[in-house]
């Protein structure tokens, strides 16, 4: 009878831990810049990019991706590209100086505005996250115009 009981207290303290650990929240994927941004066309104005995202949902990935690739734009430069140099040459100054404009632009999204064209190109659900690469079309020439209003880059040839 007391290895019935003990068998029995073991076997309801497995069945609880399991369902503890499987029905715990996720941890969320933190947002990382990566340099998988490539040119696909480029011309005077418009820069068209494929960029990769990893997040928990598809809906995050996506933003994360776009974000990727803006901030390779701004602080990289994408080679091969009418943007092979980064238009902000120094980012960590850049945030001092005009951190509220960037943070603005990057994580509060105003950089939509500056997108023509936006769509997945692939999409892949791991153990993990999901992984979406995507395609993004930026307008260069506004973004430019916008970094310049906010004193963030200067005017070109000035």
């Amino acid at each position: 009878m007391r290895q019935q009981k003990m068998l029995l207290a073991g076997l309801v303290f497995i069945v609880f831990s399991g369902c503890l650990s499987s029905c715990s929240p996720r941890m969320n994927i933190p947002y990382t810049r990566t340099g998988e941004v490539e040119m696909v066309e480029s011309d005077a104005s418009t820069l068209t990019v494929t960029t990769v995202g990893y997040a928990r949902t598809s809906g995050q990935a996506i933003v994360f991706a776009e974000q990727n690739a803006l901030e390779n734009i701004l602080f990289r430069g994408i080679p091969g590209s009418i943007q092979e140099n980064p238009m902000i040459q120094d980012e960590e100054m850049a945030f001092r100086s005009h951190g509220p404009v960037l943070e603005d632009l990057i994580q509060g999204e105003k950089y939509r505005q500056f997108v023509i064209q936006s769509y997945t190109d692939d999409e892949q659900k791991g153990s993990k996250g999901i992984r979406v690469d995507r395609v993004v079309k930026f307008d260069i020439g506004a973004l430019r115009k916008y970094l310049e209003r906010n004193g963030v880059v200067r005017k070109f040839g000035l």
